[in-house]
């Protein structure tokens, strides 16, 4: 089931008061921890079912946009998340392009907390997007595809025959979430990183959320800097 809003109304959601930080930080930490138990609590077998489902509508929806050298974003699934491998395949066979997310910090940030830790990311670690094959991405040996959420240096070797990719030539992107509501607030890991990723994108760009119905709330904690998605896919 997609839900969609019209970007007049995220506009002026953005500018709607928001919650004080420790109170709104509060707030996110109980959803974050009821969200991310619903998803974990759905049988593997469900899960997958539900993925091939939502490759499906996701290939669907977007099928003007996957032309062939078309730049598509997709996160690699962790944990019990919506696994898009089906959709990265069909994007592939299409002839587009397909980039990842790598969590990238600096070399001086190597004190920082246990960076394993989605919500130990900040804004010393960088998401930078690498495109891919679909050799790299299936093998899942590559650390930043392995473990996602791992923070690893820019001079890691294995991004030494990878392309960082401007995300002005990104045309479709998927964006993982833990939790979201019907005003397209998206609730992620803590890092605040797609927040800061989104503004760098083309206007034109295809962006959708991608979760499981048990992830939907009816409303989440907002602070300034969060940013709504114009659509979320789920089922």
């Amino acid at each position: 089931m997609p839900f969609r809003r019209p970007l007049a109304a995220i506009l002026a959601d953005m500018n709607r008061p928001a919650e004080t930080s420790d109170a709104a930080t509060r707030k996110k930490a109980g959803a974050r921890a009821r969200a991310l138990a619903l998803r974990d609590a759905i049988p593997p077998d469900e899960r997958a079912r539900r993925s091939e489902e939502l490759c499906t509508r996701l290939t669907t929806c977007c099928a003007q946009a996957l032309r062939p050298g078309a730049l598509v974003a997709v996160y690699c699934a962790m944990g019990s998340e919506p696994d898009l491998a089906t959709f990265v395949h069909e994007a592939l066979e299409r002839g587009c392009r397909v980039c990842v997310p790598c969590m990238m910090r600096a070399a001086e940030a190597a004190g920082a907390p246990d960076p394993t830790r989605p919500s130990a990311t900040s804004a010393r670690v960088r998401m930078t997007f690498f495109e891919v094959d679909r050799a790299t991405f299936d093998a899942r040996e590559a650390a930043f595809i392995a473990a996602p959420a791992k923070a690893i240096a820019s001079c890691d070797p294995a991004l030494a025959p990878l392309r960082a990719v401007d995300p002005c030539d990104i045309d479709v992107m998927a964006v993982p979430l833990v939790a979201f509501d019907d005003n397209g607030c998206r609730l992620g890991y803590g890092g605040g990183n797609y927040d800061r990723f989104l503004g760098n994108l083309r206007d034109d760009a295809i962006v959708m959320g991608i979760a499981f119905a048990e992830q939907r709330f009816d409303n989440l904690p907002v602070e300034a800097h969060d940013v709504p998605l114009p659509r979320i896919e789920f089922c």
